[in-house]
């Protein structure tokens, strides 16, 4: 008999596990039979569907589809959780009840024929104190107020494929226990069971509340990302009759990123929510053929003149990123818009022939003022509608005012015209003349107002910045601060050379899709009701600002971490610039200074590299008490044999069980020259990630620093040949988010004098 048998409540807790998934079963036949039946409903309303009068029928496919759908969805979830119905379990009295009450907990709820809860949703008010409270006297949080009472049990249960394989009773065992386990696992299986280990600090945010915006300062592997996918959960089943899950968006850094957090929502339950890059959700708006360079481009530049003293070249590299960032930059396009209005306007009156039918001052109103509002070119169309409409009047009046003024001249010649064939041939004559100037107005009238629209200019938000970022008088003229020369030149030389290639930088995303959104609009409406942003930290101002904008609400969550800034340059440098500049000081910021990824001697080490670089400037991470090896450092002085100690490394890697070994290089071109390495030392090609992929598997893969961050491995290697990671503030972050990539053991392997930052 093992030690989990001779508890004393083995025996129950089997039995109940065994009773919820034969109910579980039992439900899922059910559905199958009532799936049988909507299905006939449905063949039956077809059968019987009168054409002429077919009301009943409609509503009777309608109906049962709609049930046919709930069914699926609710299959879908209990199928997802039969093989672990539940993960823990609380015995909680309220202070108004006589006894405690037993709540399972687990990824979805589950009633009984009493509707008694079998199984309770994480996300349910009474859940929280499984994640936020111990043994005791203890409240939470319900929609009829706070709920006081003892939580008198908090048990944790490992359940596989439907079999009990363990339980802990937390605070009597230490109280981390369950999170340690399952920090032990490897790399990929712990996104997805993270729901049996939410922390209190991460579940406060989790639940924070839809009132005001919320940025969150994480350090590395505090569970961002996590935090991100589960806040959305929450959200979407606690404010099920007020949002819809297709009202939710998640942005993330790049595609792989997507593909990594893919399975997880479907896991909690959530279907619909969309999830997008910054860069797609802006070329999808755009609708531009132009291809987009990659980030990585600007920073490989940086990290080429980034040794000992930075270049006037990445200097000026780092200006147009911050430039086109700033929010004085999307000043600047203010000011370019109001010219575009101006130079847009005719400088003509709407002339049907002699006669005015719309005054220049009345068009310059309209547009000017009265459809502010609106994007340009909307306008454009407003103002051809109200020409149209201003046309059909007045071409009722000029028909009417034509004729009267011929009456005269009808009424006089047959006064004085004495023979009737004189009076006839000037009659005729009058009549013509009247005929032909009415046609002449109805002709006119046809293309009068069309013909006139084509006076508007209406250059495409890609023509009117191609003008403006090309152009450095322009730029000069419209900036309210006094710009560098220098500076200008370059960015608009810099700029001119990739658009006639029909490329854009990732700093020209933001702000075209602002011109696009003041020139032309969009033709997707947004219903969004919330949005995520994860790895924010290499955001600019102007990005942020322009999603607020273009997704038109207030309502975010903000996630990243300042010290894996690597694109700062183009960032931010605070989150206060952001609460203050974006969110109007009504933010809710809060941090996340645990660090659940890494061991305590990783995270030791890496913290080691911020301080000396960076000193106390930003917050550092506390690692949770794993301990494991220390980071290891070794230099060779052959890249031969530096390749054989790496292939050697990596044999006894995968011998001890690490299903993830990434070996990570400070640029793309060391990645190439390592992978070139190892090929001649015997080893297969590795797969090279550029973080552009759409997926990528466990095993061993080569990364650059930069294509690494937001991912995690059992086992990271650094290698350093060619480039040295300097003392500056650039590269420590890049070490910084290389290091923190490790789960379990960091190595570092060294051509020569190529020391880290740590040693």
């Amino acid at each position: 008999m093992t030690l989990l048998q001779k508890h004393s409540d083995y025996r129950l807790e089997k039995k109940r596990l065994e009773e919820t998934i034969h109910y579980m079963l039992d439900f899922l036949d059910k559905i199958k039979a009532r799936q049988v039946v909507y299905r006939d409903e449905v063949k039956e309303a077809f059968v019987n569907l009168d054409y002429l009068d077919s009301s009943q029928s409609y509503i009777t496919i309608l109906v049962n589809a709609r049930q046919l759908d709930n069914s699926r969805e609710s299959m879908e979830q209990v199928k997802r959780a039969i093989d672990k119905p539940y993960f823990a379990r609380i015995d909680f009295q309220a202070d108004a009840e006589t006894c405690p009450e037993k709540y399972y907990i687990g990824k979805l709820s589950l009633f009984d024929e009493n509707y008694d809860p079998l199984v309770i949703d994480w996300r349910t008010p009474v859940a929280s104190i499984y994640y936020e409270s111990r043994l005791g006297k203890t409240a939470y949080q319900a929609v009829e107020g706070q709920i006081t009472g003892q939580l008198e049990l908090k048990r944790n249960y490992t359940i596989e494929d439907g079999q009990l394989q363990d339980f802990y009773d937390m605070d009597i065992t230490t109280n981390d226990e369950v999170l340690q386990a399952s920090l032990r696992d490897n790399a990929d299986k712990r996104l997805k069971d993270i729901v049996a280990t939410i922390q209190a600090e991460q579940n406060q945010i989790i639940r924070a509340g839809l009132e005001r915006p919320l940025i969150v300062q994480g350090v590395a592997g505090s569970g961002k990302t996590t935090i991100a996918l589960h806040r959305i959960a929450y959200l979407i089943y606690t404010y099920e009759q007020t949002f819809t899950p297709d009202q939710f968006m998640i942005i993330t850094p790049n595609s792989l990123f997507l593909n990594y957090i893919s399975d997880v929502l479907p896991e909690l339950g959530v279907e619909q929510v969309e999830q997008t890059t910054f860069a797609t959700f802006c070329m999808d708006l755009l609708k531009i053929k132009c291809k987009l360079l990659g980030p990585e481009e600007k920073l490989q530049v940086l990290l080429q003149h980034n040794g000992a003293g930075k270049s006037k070249e990445a200097g000026w590299v780092e200006w147009s990123a911050a430039f086109k960032g700033a929010l004085e930059f999307k000043a600047l396009l203010d000011r370019y818009i109001e010219q575009l209005e101006i130079e847009m306007l005719p400088d003509e009156d709407v002339m049907l022939e002699e006669y005015r039918v719309v005054s220049i001052e009345v068009i310059k109103k309209w547009f000017l003022e009265e459809l502010s509002y609106l994007p340009l070119q909307q306008r454009q169309k407003q103002v051809k509608k109200k020409i149209s409409v201003k046309l059909k009047e007045m071409k009722k009046e000029i028909i009417e005012k034509i004729s009267e003024q011929y009456e005269p001249d009808l009424a006089r010649a047959r006064r004085i015209c004495t023979e009737q064939e004189e009076v006839n041939h000037t009659l005729v004559d009058l009549l013509e003349k009247r005929d032909q100037k009415l046609n002449s107005i109805e002709k006119t009238a046809r293309n009068l107002t069309a013909n006139y629209m084509k006076k508007f200019k209406k250059d495409s938000a890609l023509t009117a910045y191609r003008k403006l970022i090309t152009n450095p008088e322009l730029l000069k003229s419209l900036s309210d601060v006094s710009l560098e020369a220098d500076g200008v030149e370059h960015l608009c030389r810099e700029a001119k050379s990739y658009l006639k290639s029909n490329y854009l930088e990732p700093e020209d995303l933001a702000p075209l899709l602002y011109l696009k959104l003041k020139l032309e609009g969009f033709e997707r409406k947004f219903n969004l009701s919330y949005g995520v942003i994860d790895e924010a930290q290499d955001f600019s101002l102007f990005q942020f600002y322009v999603l607020k904008e273009v997704l038109n609400t207030e309502r975010f969550t903000v996630l990243g971490d300042l010290s894996q800034a690597i694109y700062g340059f183009k960032g931010i440098n605070s989150w206060d610039e952001v609460n203050e500049k974006i969110f109007n000081d009504d933010a809710n910021y809060l941090t996340l200074e645990q660090s659940y990824r890494t061991t305590v001697e990783i995270m030791d080490c890496a913290n080691r590299v911020l301080q000396k670089v960076l000193g106390e400037k930003l917050i550092l991470a506390r690692p949770v008490v794993r301990h494991g090896k220390k980071p290891e450092t070794e230099a060779y002085s052959s890249a031969g044999d530096l390749a054989k100690a790496l292939g050697d490394r990596i044999a006894a890697l995968e011998e001890e069980g690490c299903a993830s070994i990434a070996i990570i290089g400070k640029t793309m071109a060391e990645c190439k020259r390592m992978n070139e390495l190892l090929i001649k030392s015997g080893l297969n090609e590795l797969p090279i990630l550029t973080g552009n992929e759409e997926s990528y598997t466990a095993g061993i893969l080569i990364v650059p620093a930069y294509a690494a961050k937001g991912l995690e491995f059992d086992a990271v290697l650094l290698v350093t040949i060619d480039e040295k990671y300097h003392h500056n503030e650039l590269d420590a972050k890049l070490l910084y988010v290389a290091m923190t990539r490790s789960l379990h053991q960091l190595y570092h392997f060294s051509l020569g004098d190529r020391g880290l930052l740590w040693s």
